[in-house]
């Protein structure tokens, strides 16, 4: 349910920007509408107090059309009472006062819908667009971006009640159920996943939509040492395990986290320290929860990836604008 309600929340930015494309193609040609000379029979402004105050304006005009004497009350197709703050309304009333003429726009194949602002909400509109694909920019940003961390998140909860059961009062805290991934294709190649289930979202075995693409020298290490190639289940996109027969030392993943640490900026010696004070029992254990601790690249990288967020966001609003536009003409 709550993936559901995720997805469904990216209808929010498409839904402001068709709502401005629609509301500016409804009210754009009125521009070219004819004019003719009303008469104002009554304009007045009110005050509507509460919690979300505004005022509007209640007006009434005659105007002629070949001949024939029409009434109307809209002031503009988007906004018919001018309903706004008080200084907009308040100019409003003060230049069109009763008995008073002005420029009355018509529909020439319906004389009798007129008014006396012509065209759309160019402000407002531009907002809803600027709006609505920041707010779908940013949406699908944030579900891309939370879906794995939730998930592992998630994982990490459940493993932890699971260790606070498991250890004994002077145990090391470490991922028993946990399992690390070796990707010698990257600059970091360690990652870690502290159980079975939150392993098995990622290789898409729950819902066959694995969280990324596999190489065929990437493995997997439980907290035994045992080793697993990734293999493509048939007809499927998700992966399943496959024991490969080899196993990993603990010094040897030690070494490859190091390397790790120091791609990350961390102190190797301080990290070796931390792990000679681990019973060797609990060392492969212990090395899983460390790995999983380290943070998720240099700062150099993570300025990198938002200065990228923000170029992508331009890029993306400067082609809504251009289709604003190009609606426009």
């Amino acid at each position: 349910m709550g993936q559901i309600a995720s997805w469904c929340s990216l209808l929010i930015g498409p839904a402001f920007i068709i709502q401005a494309i629609h509301d500016d193609h409804r009210d754009r040609p009125s521009l070219q509408w004819p004019k003719t000379s009303g008469v104002i029979m009554q304009c007045q402004r009110w005050y509507h107090g509460g919690k979300h105050s505004y005022y509007n304006v209640e007006v009434a005009y005659t105007y002629l059309v070949n001949g024939r004497r029409y009434t109307d009350r809209k002031i503009a197709l988007w906004n018919p009472d001018l309903r706004g703050d008080s200084d907009r309304t308040h100019d409003f009333v003060a230049t069109h006062p009763v008995h008073s003429t002005a420029e009355v726009y018509y529909d020439p194949e319906h004389p009798e819908n007129a008014v006396l602002i012509p065209g759309p909400d160019e402000a407002g509109n531009r907002t809803s667009l600027w709006g609505g694909g920041g707010i779908s920019v940013a949406t699908l940003l944030l579900l891309v971006l939370t879906r794995k961390p939730l998930a592992n998140l998630k994982a990490t909860l459940q493993s932890v009640e699971a260790e606070s059961r498991t250890r004994g009062p002077r145990g090391s805290a470490g991922l028993p159920h946990g399992f690390a991934s070796y990707e010698p294709a990257c600059k970091r190649k360690l990652g870690v996943f502290p159980d079975r289930e939150s392993l098995n979202e990622v290789l898409g075995q729950d819902d066959g939509k694995p969280l990324q693409e596999w190489n065929p020298e990437d493995r997997v290490i439980d907290a035994a040492g045992h080793e697993f190639r990734l293999v493509q289940m048939p007809g499927k996109k998700s992966y399943d395990l496959e024991p490969t027969g080899e196993s990993w030392s603990y010094e040897r993943l030690l070494e490859v986290a190091l390397a790790d640490g120091r791609l990350l900026k961390r102190d190797p010696g301080a990290m070796r320290r931390q792990m000679d004070a681990v019973p060797a029992e609990k060392q492969m254990a212990v090395l899983l929860k460390v790995i999983d601790g380290l943070p998720t690249g240099p700062r150099w990288v993570i300025a990198g990836f938002f200065l990228f967020l923000l170029l992508f966001f331009l890029a993306v609003m400067f082609g809504f604008g251009a289709l604003f536009t190009w609606l426009h003409r």
